[in-house]
């Protein structure tokens, strides 16, 4: 057993006092006691994230000001970076939702994560759904290759931070979702808030898109 795998099973060990039953006295689902069973060994009790994880930070104020509850939802229930991360090396969150052979049902997977929104302090950015990037696809591969391919890595595999390109990210995160990120950051994570202007954005984004359509082709 490697140290990290120890490091987790002995979280676990410590959680399980603690979990108990998963739902509160309403019958309804408990969201902190499945959090704590669920997710606590790699995003920490607290969603700070446990040492030697490279699971995100889902207490940082920049995720969750950012992040709407459907896309966690949505990644909580088919897994990160999602089905075409099978032969890929690194580290992978797994699909939780029962629909995909996992454990939780859909109310289950609501409640934690409400209780993961019970941590946000810090208003909401409000994403704009309709709005779609536009620009050059070699432009924003350029971009890449100087801002961002050194986390995330060249074809989008890096280790270092999330695989953008990813199916579960790819096919569900909102364009105005990623620009919104770009701008705010997640300094807590390592990456800084990016000015670009309109035309860089559009032109970044049309490339993680196209990068994501590569990876996920057959």
């Amino acid at each position: 057993m490697t140290p990290k795998s120890l490091s987790r099973l002995l979280l676990l060990l410590c959680l399980l006092p603690f979990v108990g039953g998963c739902q509160s006295e309403s019958g309804e689902p408990d969201g902190e006691a499945l959090y704590l069973q669920f997710c606590a060994a790699c995003h920490g009790v607290d969603g700070s994230t446990v040492a030697n994880s490279t699971a995100p930070n889902l207490s940082s104020q920049a995720l969750l000001r950012v992040v709407d509850d459907e896309f966690m939802t949505v990644s909580t229930a088919l897994g990160r970076p999602g089905a075409n991360a099978r032969l890929k090396p690194g580290s992978k969150m797994s699909a939780y939702a029962k629909s995909e052979r996992g454990p939780l049902e859909d109310a289950e997977i609501a409640a934690i994560v409400a209780h993961i929104r019970t941590w946000q302090e810090e208003p909401s950015v409000p994403l704009d759904d309709a709005w779609r990037a536009e620009g050059d696809v070699e432009a924003g591969r350029a971009l890449w290759m100087t801002d961002c391919a050194v986390c995330h890595g060249e074809d989008g595999w890096g280790e270092l931070a999330p695989r953008l390109v990813g199916s579960t990210f790819i096919e569900h995160a909102s364009d105005d979702f990623i620009r919104q990120t770009l701008r705010v950051g997640r300094l807590d994570g390592g990456m800084p808030a990016y000015d670009y202007d309109d035309t860089e954005m559009g032109d970044l984004i049309v490339f993680i898109r196209a990068l994501g359509e590569e990876q996920n082709t057959p």
